[in-house]
């Protein structure tokens, strides 16, 4: 299943796209870029494919992407024919990203004498839905694409339940990066298999000081940790005199 996030514009398409107009020269040359523009993976997902259009000979490579791979042929090659257009799709296969932040790789594309690039970014995390992430660093100076996030569920002091959400492509394991944490903050379940999941959480209330309580997501190698912050109770205000 693809997921591409829904928090960023995509990103302005990629055309290389040509035609003679000389009188001399009729022949009719074109690559369009089809899919993607820009994609965008979580942690867990290996599968994404490229799509383009064109009349020649084509060639793909990968710029600096050790991550990103071909799956099937690179290259392919067509008696010219000015009136047949090529759909060309390429399987691509991703190794999931366990180095906790957001990586991005090209791939390239080759026909007639033009190139094509489309965009594929991985973020450093699994697809966590609640709570939703907050930006801790930036992939670019001028981009809105996170390289490192944070999870933060938070409760008010008298809160008894709420609850996780994500998706994996793989079964899941929670567990307590802290284990005293697990005396006033408690999973229904602590595993999983792929797919959407929800995690329901028994909170004792908190009679004292905020506390916080660190959970960590582990699926296909990659671990994600989320926080659950409990306030402490809103103090007593005196009655007027």
């Amino acid at each position: 299943m693809k997921r591409n996030t829904f928090h960023h514009a995509l990103l302005a398409a990629t055309f290389a796209t040509a035609l003679s107009s000389c009188m001399n020269d009729p022949e009719r040359h074109e690559l369009q870029m089809v899919y993607p523009v820009s994609s965008y993976l979580f942690a867990d997902q290996t599968v994404d494919s490229l799509m383009f259009l064109t009349f020649d000979n084509w060639k793909v490579s990968l710029d600096e992407s050790d991550w990103i791979s071909v799956v099937g042929p690179k290259s392919g090659e067509f008696k010219y024919d000015y009136y047949t257009q090529h759909i060309i799709k390429v399987d691509l296969a991703m190794q999931p990203n366990t180095t906790g932040v957001t990586r991005r790789g090209y791939v390239r594309v080759n026909s007639y004498k033009y190139e094509g690039y489309a965009s594929y970014v991985q973020y450093g995390f699994l697809e966590v839905t609640r709570p939703e992430y907050t930006p801790k660093s930036y992939l670019g100076e001028y981009n809105t694409i996170p390289k490192t996030v944070e999870f933060c569920l938070t409760d008010s002091a008298s809160w008894e339940l709420d609850s996780l959400s994500f998706y994996t492509e793989k079964p899941w394991t929670l567990t307590f990066k802290d284990p005293n944490d697990s005396t006033w903050v408690k999973p229904q379940m602590m595993s999983g298999e792929a797919g959407p999941s929800r995690v329901n959480l028994n909170l004792v209330p908190n009679t004292a000081d905020e506390r916080k309580a660190t959970f960590v997501l582990t699926s296909s190698g990659i671990s994600t940790e989320i926080s659950v912050c409990q306030l402490a109770p809103e103090p007593e205000i005196a009655p007027a005199p």
